[in-house]
């Protein structure tokens, strides 16, 4: 049984000092907020037991466990045993090699002290007799991995009940002991010799017992033997006499034979003057027909002369026909000709008259630039006008400041009213300009555009 008595965390992850009394009966509840260090403090717990992290699903970095504004971190525990009392404490160093020292003291005083991290992680684990992998898998359990044992295989859920009930050597002492192949193959065949000696002990007995075995059944096999001889002369007898009528049998069937095979020459024979006679009525067919083609070539060789001319008279008319038919085709380009021509000369005459046309528009237009030019030049003129108002205006300010300072009031109303007119005269003046302007931009742009299609059409 194990009890806890002191544990003592210095800068271990989020726990910069802790200093714990464990009480030697009853049971400790720890409580507190989340991430206030409940984890951390089994964790410390754990670290100071086997020397390793309790997170195990990440590689077993130690220098995780280390607070990370400090650069060293301690751990020291107290635990018993029934035999014996142990002090352990585990030093992290960031960047450096980690240390641990144990002591140990016996029930009879004898006081042992180890200082290897290696050796001090085997000797606790030797008195304590289980690993961290068992107390994770039996009282310890990590957070939120509850479910843990359940997903366990049935293999690893023996091997951690053998380490917790310290059977484990009793397993290593079974394997050690089990008998090997070589020892089963000496005792098969201890058994085997065995089996040998009991075989040759009842070895005689049974050969008295072959022997009467043997008499009997030569008894057996000469009456048995008797019997079927019997039979046998029967079944000879039998045989003999089918023989005989199979004979006869066979005579008869011979003669049988011989008159098949009579007969088959006579119907041989009778085939083959068949297909003579067959050939010789075919043969005189087709002379009757090789005659009668005789007689068609004599009178086709007799015309012969006659075909001949025809042949000629045939040859004189396919150059005729040959000689119309390129007369044909030339009377046929040339009127393609003429089409093309008459075709030319109808779109020249659009052609001329479409410039006539656009000689007349260009006329019309060369007279409305005109028109547009004298407005242009009416419009400046009124632009002229526009400035002297402007500067009858400023005149007229300048007057009417004199003429306030003399306070003459009817020469002002009197100047307001030309001004006015002025002004309305100019406003005219200015609508009618810019009127005028649109118009001969318009009608000049119209011009030039008129200009470059008939410059285009006649190119």
């Amino acid at each position: 049984m194990i009890k806890l008595h002191s544990l003592r965390a210095t800068k271990f992850k989020q726990l910069d000092d802790v200093a714990l009394q464990f009480p030697s009966r009853g049971s400790v509840l720890i409580q507190g907020l989340n991430e206030a260090g409940k984890s951390t403090l089994f964790e410390s717990l754990f670290f100071g037991l086997f020397g390793k992290a309790l997170v195990t699903e990440e590689p077993n970095r130690l220098e995780d466990l280390i607070n990370y504004q400090s650069p060293r971190a301690l751990v020291q525990l107290t635990f018993s045993t029934d035999g014996a009392s142990f002090s352990v404490s585990r030093a992290l160093n960031r960047g450096k090699s980690n240390a641990a020292v144990l002591e140990i003291e016996y029930a009879g005083g004898k006081r042992e002290t180890v200082t290897s991290l290696t050796h001090v992680n085997r000797r606790i684990v030797d008195e304590l007799g289980l690993d961290g992998e068992a107390v994770l898998n039996s009282c310890f359990v990590e957070q939120k991995k509850l479910e843990k044992l359940e997903s366990m295989t049935a293999q690893q859920r023996r091997d951690t009940l053998l380490r917790l009930l310290n059977l484990d050597r009793l397993t290593t002492l079974e394997a050690q002991y089990k008998p090997s192949s070589d020892d089963d193959y000496q005792l098969q065949q201890l058994r085997d010799r065995l089996k040998l000696a009991e075989i040759q002990r009842e070895l005689p007995p049974a050969l008295e017992r072959l022997r009467g075995v043997e008499a009997e059944l030569l008894l057996l096999t000469g009456t048995r033997l008797q019997r079927e001889l019997a039979q046998l002369a029967d079944f000879t007898a039998a045989e003999q006499h089918k023989q005989a009528a199979l004979q006869i049998a066979h005579g008869r069937l011979s003669q049988d034979l011989a008159e098949v095979e009579r007969l088959k020459a006579i119907r041989d024979l009778a085939s083959s003057a068949g297909k003579t006679l067959l050939a010789i009525e075919d043969d005189r067919a087709e002379s009757e027909r090789l005659q009668l083609e005789l007689a068609q070539l004599q009178l086709e060789a007799a015309r012969l002369p006659e075909l001949e001319a025809d042949l000629s008279r045939l040859e004189a008319l396919a150059i005729d026909v040959a000689e119309l038919d390129l007369l044909d085709q030339a009377q046929a380009q040339r009127q393609r000709q003429l089409q093309t021509l008459a075709e030319a000369a109808e779109r020249l005459q659009r052609l001329q008259a479409s410039a006539a046309e656009r000689q007349e528009a260009l006329a019309s237009v060369e007279s409305e630039l005109t028109a547009a030019q004298a407005e242009v030049e009416h419009a400046e003129t009124l632009d002229r006008q526009s400035r002297r108002a402007e500067l009858l205006r400023g005149w007229l300010q300048v007057r009417e400041v004199a003429l306030i300072a003399q306070e003459s009031e009817r020469e002002l109303g009197h100047l307001r009213q030309e001004l006015f007119e002025v002004e309305q005269q100019v406003a005219e003046g200015e609508a009618d300009r810019r009127l005028k302007r649109r118009t001969a931009f318009g009608m000049g742009f119209a011009a030039c555009l008129v200009l470059a299609l008939a410059a285009g059409l006649l190119g």
